[in-house]
């Protein structure tokens, strides 16, 4: 069985998006057939498509309710200005425009994801845990406000863990509630990674599908 899923256009009906090899030559704002192909191991999907209602994680039939993704991407460049917070006292400023330039430059599109009782049973899981790191982080951090104005010499030792452990937890908590994570991002279309390659089977080849 193959899972098609694409909306067609007046224009060619059997245009498939092209591979990430070329996305240098061919601008994909000018691909005009919207739909869902494979391009290796990567799931490409047009923006206004919908996915096959499997479960990415397994292949295997997927809850009645989708999970909605709200994927963002920049290009690899973004991040050079981050090497600019080694220097002292730009650690701030440069966060700061690397969180414009994301803004400005960035990608962000949505996604129903289908994923089967169980994998939904996992994220949730894992989100709880994550969440429970951040939050005794947090009380750790209150705790070590305590311990110094009781001048407790160890408030210090407690407020680093505490954030430490909000880091962690919060990094860990958007990392589990993302399923997929998208390589690339264009005005058109979606690169995504993470998907069961039997799913991903299931789906017509990018390059094919117009010999189809």
């Amino acid at each position: 069985m193959v899972f098609t899923g694409f909306l067609m256009t007046d224009s060619n009906p059997y245009k498939s998006p092209v591979s990430d090899d070329d996305l240098s030559e061919i601008d994909l704002g000018q691909v005009t057939t919207l739909g869902v192909w494979r391009d290796g191991n990567l799931l490409v999907m047009a923006k206004n498509a919908n996915l096959p209602q499997r479960c990415l994680k397994t292949n295997g039939p997927a809850s009645p309710i989708p999970i909605r993704h709200r994927l963002a991407w920049h290009h690899p460049s973004i991040y050079l200005p981050l090497l600019l917070g080694m220097l002292p006292g730009l650690v701030i400023y440069v966060l700061v425009i690397y969180v414009l330039l994301a803004i400005i430059f960035g990608e962000k599109t949505t996604v129903d994801v289908w994923l089967s009782d169980r994998w939904k049973a996992v994220r949730r899981r894992r989100l709880i845990i994550a969440w429970s790191f951040a939050a005794v982080g947090i009380v750790t951090c209150l705790v070590s406000g305590l311990l110094m104005s009781s001048g407790t010499p160890w408030w210090t030792i407690s407020l680093i863990f505490g954030l430490l452990l909000t880091f962690v937890g919060t990094l860990w908590a958007l990392q589990a509630a993302c399923v997929i994570t998208p390589k690339r991002i264009t005005g058109s279309h979606v690169w995504l990674k993470g998907v069961h390659p039997e799913y991903l089977g299931n789906l017509p080849p990018a390059l094919e599908m117009s010999k189809e």
